[in-house]
């Protein structure tokens, strides 16, 4: 805008100028026709000199007041002249300067505009991390918070199992009740709707109550409160301790009972299909006539175990101790015996077709 007006300024003064110079000049045209005409011109003849008081003098012609006239108008025409040149230059100083601060604000816009993406995006990026990290800490916060509900309902669950077992024992004589009586199906019920809500550590004091309040004998059918026919599908058991507990025809199908105590336990038909014993001790357990295909038992103790007639096809024993235990009749099919201990171990009548890491004679 302001270049604009600048130039529509410039432009009307060099206007003013040239129609200046052009009138000036058609004024000399007219004036050098007018006075060859004109004898008082002094163009096409001479004056006569008149005499004023003692002096002669020459008259005064139009020609002599021109050549009077001639120097103003000639310094008056370069100070016109100067005057624009010195516009000119100036016009030319104040565009370039206009120029470059044009240039200087487009750098310092440009600078600036560059600073503060700059200062956004790195603002992005902290917000971004403290959200990520106030998420975190949000979830470990929750996380922590369920755990701590959970655990309150767990210790809450298992004190209300004790006080009504208590209950049972002291008010309804549970310990010597008969097996028809409603108590012995009450107490049953109890123990194993509670026992699948527990984690490890209160699994284990529900089965040492159990032990302690001379509930339970590996002995079948005679524990008070029994796991016989017990359906524990999928349980999460690692870690139990369920030595010398009635565990006869239970279902433990795909149960975890990694480095579980069951020795001595009575596992009678139980099934174990796909349950995992590594590392379990099932010393001088009986496994007579189980299903345990396709069970891991990697590395677990069965020494002294009755494994007679059970099935274990496909079952791993990989560096399994089976020394003592009594094998005989076993379907040991396609069975993996590799690494483990047969010291002293009854194969008789055990089919072991397929079975790897170990040769039938």
């Amino acid at each position: 805008m302001f270049m604009h007006l600048l130039w529509k300024r410039e432009l009307l003064r060099l206007l003013v100028v040239i129609l200046a110079t052009l009138a000036g000049f058609a004024a000399i045209i007219l004036l050098i026709s007018f006075g060859y005409q004109a004898d008082w011109t002094g163009f096409n003849k001479h004056i006569e000199p008149t005499l004023v008081g003692q002096q002669e003098l020459l008259a005064k012609t139009l020609w002599d007041w021109m050549q009077l006239l001639i120097v103003p108008v000639m310094l008056a025409g370069g100070a016109l002249w100067f005057n624009h040149t010195m516009s000119q230059k100036d016009q030319k100083l104040t565009t370039q300067r206009y120029e470059n601060d044009q240039k200087i604000a487009t750098q310092r816009y440009e600078n600036d505009q560059r600073i503060t993406a700059q200062h956004y995006e790195n603002d992005q990026k902290i917000a971004a991390q403290r959200y990520e990290n106030d998420q975190k800490i949000a979830a470990q916060r929750y996380e922590n918070d369920q755990k701590i509900a959970l655990d309150k309902q767990r210790e809450d669950l298992l004190q209300i199992y004790l006080d009504r077992m208590s209950e049972l024992l002291l008010k309804e004589n549970l310990r010597n009740s008969q097996p028809e009586q409603e108590v012995r199906n009450v107490a049953r019920a109890r123990t194993l709707s509670v026992f699948g809500q527990l984690d490890t550590a209160r699994k284990n004091a529900v089965l040492s109550f159990l032990r302690e309040a001379e509930l339970v004998t590996p002995e079948a059918g005679k524990s008070i409160v029994t796991f016989r026919r017990a359906n524990l599908m999928d349980a999460d058991l690692r870690l139990v301790h369920f030595s010398h507990f009635d565990l006869s025809e239970a279902s433990l199908s795909r149960a975890k009972l990694n480095e579980a105590d069951l020795s001595g336990a009575n596992l009678r038909k139980t099934d174990l299909n796909a349950a995992d014993l590594s590392g379990a001790n099932l010393r001088k357990a009986d496994l007579s006539g189980a299903t345990l295909v396709k069970a891991n038992l990697s590395k677990t103790t069965l020494r002294g175990a009755n494994l007679s007639e059970a099935n274990l096809s496909e079952a791993v024993f990989r560096n399994a101790d089976l020394s003592f235990a009594s094998l005989s009749f076993a379907n040991l099919m396609e069975a993996n015996l590799s690494g483990a201990i047969l010291f002293k171990t009854d194969l008789s009548g055990a089919n072991l077709s397929g079975a790897i890491g170990i040769t039938r004679k």
